[in-house]
């Protein structure tokens, strides 16, 4: 028994359809067809039955046109211009080869100019053939279509095959002399062609009876066909062709009485109990059927070509478009119940062979509303996690929505379109019918629903920025998942990897990398073979190197998100969406390493972004952007892009809203504006406290933010309880926080504790190559690397590396030089950055506060400024204040 697996049903849509021993090579159409394809357009148009995909067909392979052929069998789901727009692409690589686009780089939505690109390129014309435009009756398919016409590409010819004019501008198009049209009065058989159509059968008529057929027929070739097949079988032809000829002759009718009733009886029972499904292999035949040699039968009706026609090389076989319409009206008439139970058992073969669209199309075309919910929630609703989405929603648009009040499982799936266009209100009164009516199902049936409902209100959260939200329920969804079989949701198993994903972003969201990564390497492991090559493992592997980056490990962030833009980039696929997570991972890790090449990443990066713009991506890569310019001394883009993220509702997010404010006090910092640093943490304390207590209370997420403000305000001893939590990490929060343990340590002359810290600064930095918090020059970081160099030795080539960085340039030559500070001036500078008061550093130093006056005059003569801010930056630059700390409080 034949059983060919599902996607070679779906690759056919890209074959030349292939003829059967029946047909008859026309060199009448050919010739035609050479003509008109001298134009750019050729639209070629005919009822069912007339023979124009077969014409078209054979002249492509009798080779009369100059060029090679893409081909392309549209159907329903092209109708969205961007799923058009990739069927082209996949026909054009099937038919002018797997490479034609390796040096191209293909986004997502419609680009006529990467068409310009390939024909150049190929150097060849190339011949594009859209069999059944009819098809594209919805959507804005049409609308880009009708441009690419306007304006093809030289050397690019077009053969549209459909029943009927597409609603698009012909006119225009024969004005300017680009359409060559072949309508139905050229593919209409000839007296000859029927003839030797008829010669075939091994039938032969005289001049009057066959001009009797082809008048009565109107030299319709299925009809002509079908005639055939009686007459071989009839003996009295005179009979037959008497009620071709006549007025009321109607072509169901003729079937009926005609060719079904001439065929023995088992036949006419197959092809009605398989009519349910327009295309057939032999398992599914004999589920239908429960015919044990129905592969055989299959191989006999394709003999005849207008029963069946097989679609090449794929043991697949789809019956005429007539017949099957006509037999499954019979069937829905005469046996309504059967009519059920097949469609029934049609979805159940397809659902079983993980074909999820045409198991919920068969399982809606029932009617059984209740057995149509189980397939939904089992194995449809998980198309709204990916490419499938579209048709989903069209498929849901079936059934009547009062169905929603009576079966919670439908009114889960009539949820998804309003969650995409983001219409919440629906969402949630589709949701509340479904939860209402929870208790009416089985247990796992109930479970399903739930997971279904639970990964809705994650997407729902990723949209409107609610990370904590997300999390919660894609780790619902995900324990749910866990807990069920295969057969109690064999579409969720398949499509396992897109929940790992969406549970991966959520991880991400909230900063558990190490989690999110345990996630993303699930996915990739769960990801079945023949799901390799759509994309989702793209999208997998750029998330888990974002996740990998996130946790510091740098090398294998790089390795993981270059090997996924190469497979991007063989794919055409470098500017689509699934690429966007590698581009991120690519972008934080040359950022945070300082690669030389960071700015160009970064740049290509947000061309990415901007045309797959999400919140969490958009604030993540500005993020970044800010990082860059912050480490090219760039502080007034810095500024801007972090004012942006924190009014964006990702920046409601309490882990982008402590990368924000960390970002922001170090940006504050260098320029020596303390109180202004103070008040960017203060606002983020604020912000925090409004939005309540988190869900999961953890550590200080603004503690490396804090320790940054006690360091510049001459606080050292509370940093290294502030960033305790952090040391434990091998990412860039451990390092920079080690880090800035290290300066506080030596600010408290503790030297020992200080050389310790920063010997774990370098170990850390120099493993995955951390850079980045060695950014800018600072005097007292360089003679605490060269210490380390001194003491430790360890990592020589890397430190010295970074002493280049953190050296601070000696002044330049004509700059007024800083005259040397009395001991007692040196006492009162060190309290300038803590914003102490006169009296308070009088105090402090038991002098007047008079005298405390004097030394400021003399400072800030010798330094060459007029106020204390100035004084303090001066002192900042020339490394005096790095030199010295306040005294230690009395008592301690």
């Amino acid at each position: 028994m034949s059983e060919m697996p599902v996607r070679h049903l779906l690759d056919s849509r890209a074959r030349v359809p292939v003829r059967s021993e029946l047909f008859i090579h026309r060199p009448r159409l050919a010739d035609l067809l050479d003509r008109a394809t001298q134009r750019e357009i050729t639209l070629v148009t005919g009822p069912a039955g007339t023979g124009k995909t077969l014409a078209v067909a054979d002249w492509t392979r009798e080779r009369r046109r100059a060029g090679s052929v893409a081909w392309l069998s549209l159907d329903r789901a092209d109708g969205g211009a961007r799923r058009l727009w990739r069927s082209l692409l996949s026909a054009l690589s099937t038919g002018l080869g797997p490479d034609i686009f390796r040096d191209l780089e293909l986004p997502d939505a419609p680009d006529i100019g990467v068409l310009y690109q390939m024909v150049r390129s190929l150097g060849t014309p190339v011949v594009l053939v859209l069999d059944d435009l009819q098809e594209l009756d919805q959507g804005d398919s049409l609308d880009w279509l009708a441009q690419l016409l306007r304006w093809p590409p030289d050397g690019m010819r077009f053969v549209l095959i459909s029943r009927h004019d597409p609603p698009i501008n012909l006119h225009r198009l024969r004005l300017e002399d680009k359409l060559s049209e072949l309508q139905f009065t050229d593919l209409a058989f000839t007296r000859a062609e029927s003839r030797e159509l008829l010669a075939m059968w091994g039938l032969s008529l005289g001049e009057r009876d066959l001009s009797r057929l082809v008048d009565a027929t109107g030299g319709w070739a299925a009809a002509i066909r079908l005639a055939a097949l009686t007459l071989s079988t009839s003996d009295d032809a005179a009979v037959l062709l008497e009620r071709f000829a006549g007025p009321t002759f109607l072509i169901a009718d003729y079937l009926w009485h005609d060719v079904l009733g001439m065929l023995p009886d088992s036949y006419a029972e197959f092809l009605l109990r398989t009519s349910v499904s327009e295309r057939l292999c032999g398992s599914l035949a004999e589920a239908l059927s429960g015919e044990q040699n129905a592969d055989e039968l299959l191989r006999m009706l394709a003999r005849d070509q207008f029963l069946a026609h097989e679609l090449e090389g794929t043991g697949w076989y789809r019956t005429h478009t007539l017949l099957n319409k006509a037999l499954r009206a019979r069937l829905q008439t005469d046996h309504p119940a059967l009519a059920r139970e097949q469609y029934r058992k049609a979805a159940l073969w397809f659902e079983e062979h993980e074909a999820w669209t045409e198991a919920l199309d068969q399982a809606i075309s029932s009617g059984d509303w209740d057995f149509a919910g189980q397939i939904v929630a089992r194995s449809g609703a998980a198309m709204c996690l990916g490419a499938d989405q579209s048709v989903l929603i069209g498929l849901m648009a079936r059934i009547p929505e009062a169905c929603a009040h009576d079966y919670p499982e439908l009114a889960v799936g009539m949820a998804v379109a309003p969650a995409v266009r983001g219409d919440q209100p629906a969402v949630q009164r589709f949701l509340s019918l479904a939860e209402a009516s929870l208790d009416t199902l089985s247990d796992s049936r109930r479970a399903v629903c739930v997971l279904a409902i639970r990964t809705l209100h994650a997407v729902h959260a990723y949209r409107v920025c609610d990370p904590i939200a997300m999390r919660v329920a894609t780790d619902d969804a995900e324990r749910i998942l866990s807990d069920l079989s295969y057969s109690d949701a064999p579409g969720w198993a398949y499509n396992r990897g897109s929940v790992h994903a969406l549970r991966g972003i959520a991880e991400l969201w909230a900063g558990q990398y190490e989690t999110a990564a345990q996630m993303l390497r699930a996915g990739l492991a769960s990801l079945p073979p023949e799901r390799v090559g759509h994309d989702e493992d793209i999208r997998l592997a750029g998330l888990l190197a974002l996740a990998e980056s996130g946790a510091g490990r740098f090398a294998e962030a790089r390795e993981l998100a270059r090997r996924a833009l190469d497979t991007a980039r063989s794919r055409g696929r470098l500017r689509g969406g699934e690429a966007k997570w590698a581009w991120l991972a690519i972008a934080y890790v040359e950022t945070y390493s300082c690669d030389e090449r960071a700015r160009d990443t970064i740049a290509q990066c947000a061309q990415v972004i901007d045309a797959h713009l999400s919140p969490f991506t958009a604030a993540l890569l500005q993020i970044i952007q800010a990082s860059d310019d912050f480490a090219r001394d760039d502080l007034a883009s810095a500024r801007v892009r972090l004012t942006s993220v924190a009014a964006s509702p990702a920046g409601r997010g309490r882990l982008i809203a402590a990368q924000v404010v960390e970002l922001r006090v170090t940006v504050e910092l260098a320029t020596n504006d303390i109180e202004r640093a103070r008040s960017v943490l203060e606002e983020y304390d604020q912000a925090m406290a409004a939005a309540g207590p988190s869900s999961e209370p953890g550590p200080d997420l603004a503690c490396t933010a804090r320790a940054q403000l006690f360091l510049a305000s001459n606080e050292p001893e509370r940093v290294r309880a502030a960033v305790a939590h952090n040391l434990g990490g091998r990412d860039l929060q451990g390092a920079g926080s080690w880090l800035l343990v290290a300066m506080a340590e030596d600010r408290l002359r503790y030297d020992r504790l200080a050389t310790e810290a920063m010997a774990r600064v370098v170990e850390l930095a120099a493993d995955e190559h951390l850079e980045y918090i060695f950014r800018r020059p600072n005097r007292r970081v360089e003679m605490m690397l060269r210490r380390h160099l001194a003491l430790a030795g360890t990592h020589r080539e890397f430190v010295e590396k970074l002493l280049v960085r953190v050296a601070v340039e000696p002044a330049p030559v004509g700059l007024v030089q800083v005259r040397p500070l009395t001991e007692r001036e040196e006492a009162v500078l060190i309290y300038l950055p803590t914003m102490a008061a006169n009296a308070e550093i009088a105090a402090a130093l038991s002098i007047s506060e008079n005298t405390v006056k004097q030394h400021l005059k003399s400072i800030y003569r010798k330094l060459g400024v007029r106020n204390r801010r100035d004084a303090v930056r001066v002192a900042r630059d020339r490394g005096l204040l790095d030199l010295h700390q306040p005294p230690e409080p009395a008592g301690l």
